[in-house]
């Protein structure tokens, strides 16, 4: 396979897991409409070194996330372009008692026992707990989930509730609910990172482009 820019053009695109539930398939169709003589081959690097990919030429692109309140460093040899805010929302189980409200303060969940997503790699794995306590509470901690599949599944049980990217439940089971927050609010922060110079081929610049338009049409739903 030859690299973008000398020929046939291939595109390498590493992203993480839950990018793969709505943003990435809206993004890469409108993309192989505009390119279709561009192949893209999505990487899902997990928990490895994902910045290291990218210095060895593995991927050309990186989709990559961190919290608002806890940024995750990166070398500035990369070139780091924003691309949305992905807001936490509440989940709860649908027969919950404050399930039909418009929104919810995380205050009023003080009393609940609580459904974590675990990180790893370049991710704090303490970063749940850390937005609850900057919301006021105490969190009491039932279960961790390695992924959103299985932390839906733990609040449609009954075990908890939890916070979740909306990306990663949208769309969701019909089990459970999710709701805004209201006040103290979190998000991540989506980004594509690259190597300096990537993102000036006209065939990269387009799939970022894309990449945006997409994230900005899940920010209206």
């Amino acid at each position: 396979m030859r690299h973008y820019g000398v020929g046939t053009e291939e595109i390498r695109l590493g992203a993480f897991a839950s990018a793969g539930v709505e943003l990435l398939p809206q993004a890469l169709r409108g993309y192989a409409r505009r390119h279709p003589e561009v192949h893209v081959e999505l990487r899902w690097p997990g928990t490895g070194d994902v910045l290291g990919l990218l210095r060895d030429g593995d991927v050309h692109l990186m989709l990559m996330w961190d919290y608002d309140f806890d940024p995750l460093p990166v070398d500035p040899i990369f070139t780091q372009i924003h691309l949305q805010y992905d807001p936490l929302v509440v989940i709860l189980p649908a027969d919950h008692a404050l399930v039909g409200r418009a929104d919810i303060a995380l205050t009023e969940l003080a009393n609940e026992r609580w459904i974590a997503r675990s990180h790893r790699g370049p991710y704090d794995n303490t970063a749940f707990e850390k937005m609850l306590r900057m919301a006021g509470l105490e969190p009491d901690i039932a279960f961790r989930a390695d992924d959103y599949h299985s932390l839906q599944g733990l609040v449609a049980a009954g075990f908890g509730v939890s916070l979740a990217p909306l990306l990663s439940v949208t769309p969701h089971r019909p089990d459970i609910a999710v709701l805004p927050t209201r006040g103290t609010s979190f998000a991540r922060r989506i980004t594509v990172v690259t190597l300096p110079g990537t993102e000036r081929y006209e065939t990269v610049k387009d799939l970022i482009d894309i990449l945006r338009e997409s994230s900005e049409g899940e920010d209206r739903k």
